[in-house]
């Protein structure tokens, strides 16, 4: 489950064509023209080595998970649960790794490979570090116990209801790696389309709103991406929307890190500049809508709402004032890509309506 319901298989063209070309001398590139290759630069036009494909061992873990949900969904919780608060009795019966393959990789300490290195070789191999290990697993690296717990709110949600609690009190753990991880696996979660776990666990998304002021940089980094892509996901959600926005807003004006500043500004200007400018309410519903015709608008507006963009007004004023204060900044590029992209979003949501009244009047216009 672990490895979510889409997997990268070797591509059979690619490893076909490779069959053909590993027998060929360096010294025969003049026969690669009856294969079909364009010469030496027939390597442009290699198929890709790895494509996408649908797993199977997926769709049949799911569907006996639907099945048998009600007696299962107690020991998978307790197996959840005592791999995240690191109980030894459950890390030392199962084999599913507790950290995945991106946090060992972006937070390993790079002081541990100079160390290895001024031991000698044979050292380093015989005791390698935590990323090393999970990125040699590279095509396995899905498999570990935030991946399965975010795959697990698309089959079984219910499985979930203690698991959320444990995963938030991570959220405040001294080590980097489990503080970041757990802020990223319920950024997913609540972000999540289909998804209503930001409103069931309330005190758990406040909790999880408050990263957004960690001391670590890749924490308020991640925190930036997981609010944007929520207001995108959840717009109907306006009570949750405006405590989004809210931590949105502190993060582009107080931020310490210029970096992250910026990536807040360019995210925000983005999520507007896509918007709609509908002036339908932020749920995307008809107001007209009463009693079993509600019901059956909403059914149908869920299904739409996949495909509409979100609405300009889930972007609250705050916000866009947030990304205004900076064009006072000192420093060049924030200045600039903050009034860049106040003023794209300007022409879209303003401008660009003016602008068809005074093609249509030419000249009368005043």
């Amino acid at each position: 489950v672990g490895e979510g319901p889409v997997v990268w298989v070797t591509n059979p063209a690619f490893a076909a064509l490779k069959k053909r070309k590993s027998p060929k001398s360096p010294g025969s590139s003049g026969k690669k023209g009856k294969n079909g290759a364009k010469g030496d630069g027939g390597e442009a036009a290699l198929p890709p080595p790895q494509i996408q494909q649908t797993n199977p061992s997926y769709l049949v873990a799911a569907k006996v998970l639907r099945r048998t949900e009600d007696k299962i969904s107690s020991p998978i919780a307790a197996l959840l649960n005592g791999l995240l608060t690191g109980d030894p009795n459950v890390v030392g019966q199962t084999s599913l790794s507790t950290v995945d393959a991106e946090a060992a990789a972006l937070l390993s300490p790079k002081s541990s490979t100079k160390k290895k290195r001024k031991s000698g070789g044979e050292e380093k191999e015989e005791s390698p570090t935590l990323a090393s290990h999970l990125t040699s697993k590279d095509p396995q690296s899905g498999a570990n116990v935030y991946s399965i717990s975010y795959e697990l709110h698309r089959i079984a949600p219910q499985i979930l209801t203690t698991v959320i609690g444990t995963v938030s009190t991570s959220l405040v753990n001294q080590d980097l790696t489990k503080r970041w991880q757990a802020t990223k696996l319920l950024g997913r979660l609540f972000g999540a389309r289909t998804s209503d776990i930001a409103g069931r666990f309330g005190p758990c998304f406040r909790e999880w709103l408050r990263r957004s002021y960690d001391p670590e940089p890749t924490v308020r980094e991640t925190m930036v991406k997981c609010l944007v892509n929520f207001l995108t996901t959840h717009y109907s959600e306006t009570d949750l929307c405006a405590d989004v926005n809210e931590a949105l807003a502190t993060i582009i004006v107080r931020d310490p890190t210029l970096d992250i500043r910026l990536l807040g500004i360019h995210q925000v200007c983005d999520l507007a500049h896509t918007a709609s400018t509908s002036n339908c309410d932020s749920s995307g519903n008809s107001t007209t809508a009463a009693g079993g015709a509600e019901s059956e608008a909403n059914a149908a507006e869920e299904v739409s709402n996949k495909k509409r963009p979100h609405p300009i007004s889930i972007i609250s004023s705050e916000l866009l004032h947030a990304v205004g204060n900076r064009v006072s900044s000192k420093n060049k590029t924030e200045h600039k890509d903050a009034i860049t992209g106040l003023a794209q979003i300007y022409f879209k949501h303003y401008l660009r309506k003016k602008m068809v009244f005074v093609q249509e009047g030419g000249e009368d216009v005043a």
